[in-house]
């Protein structure tokens, strides 16, 4: 993995996107947020300040975006989430609109620069195109989706969400999400969490040495728990308890800016006096 610190406008050389064998032949290399493709040709700019990244997702893909660090949203200033295809983000259904097949949800996007989203009540689910296993959801329920679509209105772009896994056709954890407590993370930190745990390093070639380790595995070793990871800079946590839930938010919360040793000290503070 490696970063750049770009401005907007800027002239972008795209790395090569390789295997791990070198070959260039069959390599994807995908943009993500914050990256724009100017045609014609493959000129490419950066649309906001930040640190251009690079990122090789085995077998064949190479993702280049711009990462902002902002701080949790919780009143602090910072830079908002701009929606990208393909991104996972947490919701809160606002309402419903529209009749039979062509009902629709609204949902809210917390700390998006654009608030709100739209969610089919038929095409957007795994089991929405059957009237009686289409979920009914309520204001205020927490939905777990991937922009599936940007659509332009006005000067900006409204996401499509959908709560399934589009390769299978499965729900694989998307759709809504009940229980548990949702909490809020810098977006340059939930980018973070949901990276891939194997990165290419070029300057060693032991496969072990390029194994991360996030705080969601340390917190494994402590005590179960489930969790959701919005690229919206909101994580939805699930535990044995009120109190457990509380300590891994608050161990996932203090861990961003930790190295690995003191990070893992961090999760055993919060962790030790409620592990049954």
């Amino acid at each position: 993995m490696t970063s750049t610190v770009v401005l907007p406008g800027d002239a972008i050389t795209l790395p090569h996107a390789s295997d791990d064998d070198g070959n260039e032949a069959g390599t994807v290399l995908q943009l993500g947020a914050g990256v724009r493709h100017v045609p014609p040709g493959s000129t490419v700019v950066p649309t906001r300040a930040g640190t251009l990244t690079s990122l090789h997702r085995p077998p064949r893909r190479t993702i280049v975006y711009v990462d902002s660090a902002s701080s949790s949203s919780s009143g602090n200033s910072g830079p908002r989430y701009v929606p990208a295809l393909r991104d996972v983000v947490l919701g809160t259904i606002v309402g419903k609109a529209g009749d039979m097949e062509k009902a629709y949800y609204r949902v809210r996007i917390s700390n998006s620069a654009v608030p709100e989203a739209v969610l089919h009540a038929s095409t957007g689910f795994a089991h929405g195109t059957s009237r009686k296993t289409r979920p009914n959801l309520l204001p205020g329920a927490t939905v777990y989706g991937r922009v599936c679509g940007l659509q332009s209105v006005r000067i900006v772009s409204e996401p499509e969400l959908e709560c399934f896994d589009d390769r299978t056709g499965l729900e694989a954890g998307f759709g809504e999400i009940k229980g548990g407590m949702l909490a809020d993370i810098s977006l340059a930190y939930a980018r973070r969490l949901l990276a891939p745990k194997t990165v290419n390093n070029d300057d060693d070639d032991d496969d072990n040495n390029n194994q991360v380790v996030t705080v969601v595995d340390v917190i494994g070793r402590f005590v179960p728990f489930e969790i959701a990871v919005g690229r919206n800079g909101r994580i939805w946590i699930d535990s044995q308890s009120c109190e457990v839930t509380v300590a891994i938010i608050r161990a996932i919360q203090e861990s961003e800016n930790l190295n690995q040793f003191e990070m893992e000290q961090k999760v055993a503070q919060f962790l030790k006096n409620v592990k049954k």
